[in-house]
């Protein structure tokens, strides 16, 4: 939404905000009270013409906005119960030896995750190089599907430690 879009209740935020901006000694809580006769719509309207906001840059009071759900007691005790095994799981991952790490992987069990990894790595790099004019490498996605053959393949014949050693030597 635009500036124009805004309600009475975001334009007062808004307002404060923009004065707030221009007076780094400090506002009163009585120009706040006051922000309408120190600050006008036109010229909040003339600074944030070009912006877009969202409705999280502003905090509500809007009780359609905003709704804090209310729990069953069941509700809360499956959040708690998965909160508990989300901490057993964590706890028994820190616990995890260098070797119990080397046979999950070898084992393939984030060989899915890695391959979306490197799926989108190469996705970002493509969109996302610096070093070209127009902010576009040539990686298509046949190359991006023989990227990712080849993981395949180094995750069915390479251990953990060997590919950790690929990355040392790179």
């Amino acid at each position: 939404m635009n500036v124009h879009e805004l309600s009475r209740e975001q334009l007062t935020q808004l307002k404060e905000h923009y004065y707030n901006d221009r007076h780094p000694e400090g506002v009163s809580y009585g120009e706040l009270a006051d922000i309408d006769e120190l600050v006008s719509d036109d010229e909040v309207f003339t600074e944030y013409e070009d912006t877009i906001f969202v409705p999280d840059d502003f905090f509500t009071t809007d009780e359609n906005y905003c709704q804090v759900p209310v729990l069953t007691a069941e509700e809360r005790a499956e959040i708690e119960r998965r909160a508990e095994e989300h901490q057993k799981l964590y706890e028994w991952a820190w616990k995890l030896d260098k070797k119990q790490i080397n046979v999950l992987c070898d084992m393939g069990y984030y060989n899915d995750t890695m391959k979306g990894y490197l799926i989108a790595a190469c996705k970002i790099a493509r969109d996302l190089d610096p070093d070209n004019e127009d902010n576009k490498i040539n990686l298509t996605d046949g190359q991006i599907r023989t990227l990712l053959q080849g993981m395949r393949w180094a995750l069915d014949e390479k251990t953990k430690e060997e590919a950790d050693e690929f990355y040392r030597n790179f």
